[in-house]
């Protein structure tokens, strides 16, 4: 989304793709963040 067809840095989406994205982005952080994992001790990497 940050680079165009010959790799040079360019905003090609437009604003409301951007915007979207970035709603689907929130839900599915809010999704994963509720998931608690006790033999992780929340270290997820």
């Amino acid at each position: 989304r940050r680079y165009d067809e010959n790799g040079n840095l360019r905003q090609w989406w437009s604003d409301e793709t951007l915007r979207h994205y970035h709603e689907k982005v929130e839900c599915i952080i809010k999704q994963y963040s509720s998931y608690h994992l006790p033999e992780l001790n929340n270290n997820f990497t």
